[in-house]
């Protein structure tokens, strides 16, 4: 299973590059695939299904949330955040979660859940985005079978840890995005003393 933000906002020209290195992956959560991004995924990721979050809103774009799996998807369900900030960017698009239930090979079931939560561009973290993940926690509460649950958190992992329980495991990894906040610049490199 992999997890990428793609990084392209609705205005974004990007054009996807990178689907022989996600080919190799069984599970691809994709972030920021919007609308007219989303209409490529069958081109370049023949060989998976795929799930997309739907508008439910009043809201301009969509969750720009996508699940691909090699595995058949038995469920797909998407929950729209009831906490966000209604100051910020974000609320343009549909802020929650997108969940699938899938049917691997030796016969069990796995719940995969992909999610990006509020972000925040000149702070270390929106609160919005802990009362997002509180959301998240719990819908995760009601749910019977193994679960997954990855994406682009916005907040740093040791302010959510205390709200896991001992069942849930957290191995992290670099992170992919650095943020300076005195210059609200991003970026895959270390810059200065950025922030993950």
């Amino acid at each position: 299973i992999v997890t990428y933000n793609i990084k392209k906002f609705p205005w974004s020209c990007k054009s996807f590059r990178r689907s022989s290195i996600l080919q190799t992956y069984s599970i691809i959560l994709l972030q920021e695939c919007f609308n007219e991004y989303c209409d490529s995924l069958e081109y370049w990721f023949p060989n998976y299904y795929i799930c997309r979050g739907t508008i439910k809103g009043i809201n301009l774009f969509n969750s720009g949330l996508a699940i691909l799996s090699q595995y058949p998807v038995l469920e797909v369900e998407f929950h729209k955040f009831t906490n966000y900030n209604k100051w910020s960017l974000d609320c343009l698009s549909e802020k929650g979660f997108l969940s699938v239930l899938l049917q691997l090979d030796n016969g069990e079931k796995l719940r995969v859940i992909n999610t990006h939560l509020q972000s925040s561009d000149y702070e270390k973290y929106d609160i919005q985005a802990l009362l997002q993940f509180m959301e998240l926690l719990k819908y995760t509460s009601t749910l019977r079978e193994n679960y997954i649950i990855g994406g682009d958190f916005n907040i740093d992992i040791s302010l959510t840890q205390k709200l896991l329980d001992e069942r849930t495991s957290y191995s992290p990894i670099d992170p992919s995005v650095y943020i300076d906040f005195s210059k609200g610049y991003t970026s895959s490199h270390k810059i200065g003393r950025a922030h993950v």
